[in-house]
């Protein structure tokens, strides 16, 4: 008798139409020459087990560059504290440029009898 083949590997396939942001956070699956997802696993020798896997691997896939993409706005909280802390530095700047600002009329004011 001759042997069967039987291949249990799991593997989605999605063809990307245009170019997006998204392509490079896709890079270990990306298909450069047909501008495609390929996502595999044959971790198993059991097709459902590889099917999940590579659903798993695509799930991964997807929310990491979502995530990526997602910005969060400061909350009020956060803002009012960077101000504080602007507004500290600029005291502070003000005191140091005084300083520099009174050595250096020191300096210029002497009265040479």
């Amino acid at each position: 008798m001759g042997s069967r083949k039987f291949n249990p590997d799991g593997t989605f396939t999605c063809t990307i139409a245009q170019q997006t942001l998204w392509t490079s956070s896709f890079q270990p699956y990306y298909v450069k020459s047909t501008h495609s997802l390929l996502v595999t696993s044959s971790a198993s020798r059991s097709q459902a087990s590889n099917v999940d896997d590579v659903l798993a691997k695509l799930h991964t896939l997807v929310a990491g560059s979502a995530k990526s993409l997602i910005t969060r706005s400061p909350t009020e909280e956060q803002k009012e504290r960077v101000v504080r802390f602007q507004k500290a530095d600029d005291a502070h700047r003000r005191i140091q440029k005084d300083k520099r600002s009174a050595a250096k009329k020191s300096r210029s004011n002497k009265h040479w009898d």
